[in-house]
């Protein structure tokens, strides 16, 4: 390499904007602030701990929860102080490569070591910078090469993800754009293959001669189990307990990982997990495998052909000493690690004090229903269930059986949980748990339902899929998973899915969907009206699958208050098939749901405590005929009326939802697009005028521009609103009959009873004989003021007074142009 960064180059003393050689990195939102903190161990040297920005506390640098765009990374860092900095997160996601050279300057400080030029020299045009110590270099690029059987090098460490680079711009050269694809895989060719001799080439099927230990793997646990295992025995770092099953914080203090990520190196507790069992199983290579696979550490990684064996291997080679070599090592008082033996007194434990050990290694909360959760450690991800759910105890039961290679009976198991849920309400926090859609600090969130518990996290600079979200989401056993989104798509590719017949209507579907990825509502219904074959099913389907797809998207309308909110806390959306009338009681329902309103019950098997509901979802309903009637649902509504599909236009279901499916994830990316253009406008964002779902129009308005020019919005929306107006009055025969009425008069006045009989004179003899005319002036007051709003919009005002010496309630109705 011909440019060499100077051995005096002067540091940076800001960051805000990343030099010429490191500017494609400022592409990617993955810098993290991180602060330096001198090592006393080592004078001269320093400790780099990622922080969380919002709180300054240490944190997860793998955490996609606390990564920035470098402006914003740089500007929290000068703000936090001098010895705070911004990092580059590197994952596996991203094409980047970092080569750390430390302590390569030469003792009079006039150039590099030369096996650092040589370095260099194979890399040319690459980015380099100078250290934070001033006596190291960093270089970095673009390129893929096989992973590396080792990271450390001769003089050097590669890292190709999971490490944050501590960035500092001194004596920046080259660029971090250009591929060295080419030198990389000759780099790992040359010195980072695995070191001869390091791992045996016989892969043992039994125990060496020395071994004198139990043939049964229950009994071997057992043992092991009730030892310590780890002071004295295996180098002073963990337990066979702490290994065996994942304790988080003793691993974390064991093995502490050095890259700045956090938690603990899940490699060095794998290669300890099975230098141990080498101990207890006397290097018996395949019997260490099939236990190693049975224990709480188990992870994807371990499926990889080579990784699992070469792990083992290299312990095998290590452990000097086996079980019948020495008396294996034991603790007298033995607490949580006696989950499968004896207690010191001889004496079994019981079985739910056994739960209850196991129950130790998660985090225990509450809702503020006073409901018990607990998050849970599994394959390497976080899941969150309700303590009295099938997901906790399966998890339960999981775990005693690893322990015990047996099963809790009933009784054990319910006290067990019984102690659990009170440890949750009483002596842990509260936290609120969401489903399908959540909001913090002005990031939305998505839960994508899969099985890792991957969310979508949306803010004002974009989306990005994280694994570990600040929020908790609860699964309900209904709940089907989202595609992973993908940009780039068009809103358009979702239109030839819909039965829609004008792009008006095409409009109001898209913008009920941006308003269902909002986490509060209110929310519109959309109604969906049109006879037979006109894909009212399909199109109900459809829509909800793109943000809350489920087992049984479309239901039967609930008979009762009660089935409506226990349906409305188990799914984000509600969709309702094939609603042939919606009586007065579900009307009001609905509206409250769609508004926000709550639901009081008493809790079964209870005199004493209530169950509350309190929830607004977003809501599908479908139906032959017009099915909202009443004007407090039809205000909250988009409503819609689908054409029937002609023979020779139609497909059949499996084409249809191929297609979708292939289509849904650019469709989803689109969508979330729109909804970081919402987060980004919503605080500008204003209104001409305000209807009654304020709140939902002006969300609408924000994300708008995204999809479609400024205005398309409000203008398919006032249509919209103007034909539902027509409908609600057309189909109720107390405002047909004011309006003929009016329709010869500019202004009326009189009572109730006088306008009763003014109406009968103008109405049809066959409505005013029917059902649903009112007979007396009370019910006839009610229904004009719940019709008021809409007649208003028609011109035709109402208004109620008192007058005289009497205070006689009189009604005036005026016309005005509308």
């Amino acid at each position: 390499m011909k440019a060499k960064p100077s051995p005096h180059a002067t540091s940076v003393a800001s960051m805000i904007e990343l030099p010429q050689p490191l500017r494609a990195l400022a592409a990617y939102r993955q810098f993290i602030v991180y602060q330096l903190v001198p090592d006393t161990a080592r004078p001269g040297k320093t400790f780099k701990y990622p922080l969380d920005w919002r709180t300054g506390k240490r944190a997860d640098a793998h955490d996609p929860a606390i990564w920035l765009d470098h402006t914003m990374a740089a500007a929290t860092a000068a703000a936090f102080g001098s010895s705070y900095g911004a990092g580059f997160v590197l994952t596996a996601a991203d094409p980047f490569w970092f080569i750390d050279i430390d302590e390569c300057l030469l003792p009079d400080a006039s150039d590099w070591t030369p096996e650092a030029l040589a370095l260099l020299a194979r890399f040319p045009g690459a980015a380099v910078e100078v250290s934070q110590s001033g006596r190291g270099l960093h270089i970095l690029g673009r390129g893929r090469a096989p992973e590396p059987r080792r990271k450390k090098g001769p003089g050097f460490d590669l890292y190709t993800e999971r490490r944050f680079v501590a960035l500092t711009g001194t004596g920046a050269l080259g660029d971090v754009g250009t591929d060295h694809t080419p030198a990389l895989v000759q780099l790992v060719a040359d010195f980072l293959q695995p070191e001869p001799g390091a791992i045996p080439s016989e892969w043992t099927d039994g125990p060496c001669e020395a071994w004198r230990g139990p043939e049964d793997d229950h009994a071997l646990l057992k043992l092991a189990l009730r030892s310590v295992s780890g002071a004295s025995s295996f180098g002073g770092k963990a337990s066979f307990s702490d290994l065996w099953t994942a304790d988080v914080d003793a691993l974390a203090r064991a093995f502490p990982d050095d890259h700045g990520l956090g938690g603990y190196d899940e490699s060095r507790a794998d290669a300890a997990l099975a230098q141990h069992l080498a101990f207890w199983t006397g290097k018996d290579c395949e019997r260490i495998r099939v236990l190693m696979e049975r224990s709480a550490l188990n992870r994807d990684k371990w499926r990889r052909d080579d990784y699992l064996p070469r792990t083992i291997s290299g312990a095998v080679g290590r452990q000097r000493d086996v079980l019948g070599d020495k008396p294996p090592p034991s603790d007298a008082s033995l607490g949580a690690a006696a989950i499968t033996g004896g207690e010191a007194s001889g004496r079994s434990p019981k079985q739910a004090d056994i739960l209850l050990d196991i129950a130790q290694s998660a985090e225990l909360f509450h809702a503020p229903d006073g409901t018990g959760y607990a998050d849970v450690h599994i394959k390497g991800h976080h899941e969150t269930w309700p303590i009295r759910s099938k997901g906790f105890k399966h998890w339960l039961m999981r775990g005693f059986f690893n322990a015990t290679q047996g099963a809790p009976n009933s009784d054990a198991l319910q006290s067990a949980l019984g102690v659990i849920e009170a440890r949750a309400h009483f002596d842990s926090p509260e936290h609120i748990v969401h489903i399908r859609v959540a909001e913090l600090s002005g990031r939305l969130y998505l839960d994508l339902g899969d099985e890792t518990w991957r969310v979508v996290e949306i803010d004002a600079a974009g989306w990005r899929v994280i694994d570990k979200p600040p929020i908790r989401f609860r699964r309900t056993p209904a709940m089907k998973s989202l595609p992973i989104p993908v940009g780039g798509g068009s809103i358009a590719s979702l239109r030839p899915f819909l039965n829609v017949q004008s792009e008006q209507d095409f409009v109001l579907v898209v913008a009920w969907v941006l308003a269902a990825l909002r986490s509060h509502g209110p929310y519109p219904v959309i109604v969906l009206s049109g006879e037979q074959g006109s894909a009212k099913s399909t199109f109900s389907e459809i829509v909800r699958a793109l943000i809350d797809p489920n087992v049984a998207p479309l239901r039967a309308l609930p008979r009762e208050d009660r089935d409506l909110f226990i349906a409305a806390n188990n799914g984000h959306v509600l969709a309702f098939d094939n609603v042939s009338g919606l009586p007065t009681w579900i009307s009001d329902t609905l509206c409250r749901l769609a508004s926000g309103g709550g639901f009081a019950t008493r809790t079964l098997y209870s005199d004493q405590d209530e169950t509350i509901f309190d929830a607004a979802r977003p809501m599908i309903l479908n139906g032959i005929e017009d099915i909202v009637t009443r004007p407090d649902l039809a205000d909250r509504a988009l409503i819609l009326t689908l054409e029937p599909i002609p023979e020779d236009q139609r497909q059949t279901k499996d084409e249809l939802w191929a297609a979708f499916e292939s289509e849904r994830p650019r469709i989803l990316g689109v969508l979330l697009d729109a909804v970081a253009e919402g987060i980004r406008c919503l605080p500008t964002t204003r209104l001409t005028k305000l209807p009654r779902m304020a709140d939902f129009a002006k969300w609408v308005t924000a994300c708008e521009t995204m999809l479609w020019p400024a205005g398309t919005f409000e203008t398919a929306y006032c249509g919209n609103r103007n034909d539902a107006v027509e409908r609600v009055l057309d189909a109720d025969p107390i405002a047909a009959a004011v309006r003929t009425l009016m329709a010869k008069e500019s202004i009326w006045t009189g009572t109730a009873s006088d306008l009763l009989i003014a109406l009968v004179g103008v109405a049809d003899p066959n409505v005013v004989t029917s059902k649903t005319w009112p007979h007396n002036p009370n019910v006839l007051s009610g229904r004009l003021r719940r019709a008021g709003s809409f007649l208003r919009a028609t011109g035709v005002n109402i208004n109620f007074r008192k007058e005289g010496r009497t205070r006689t309630r009189t009604i005036h109705i005026t016309t005005s142009p509308n």
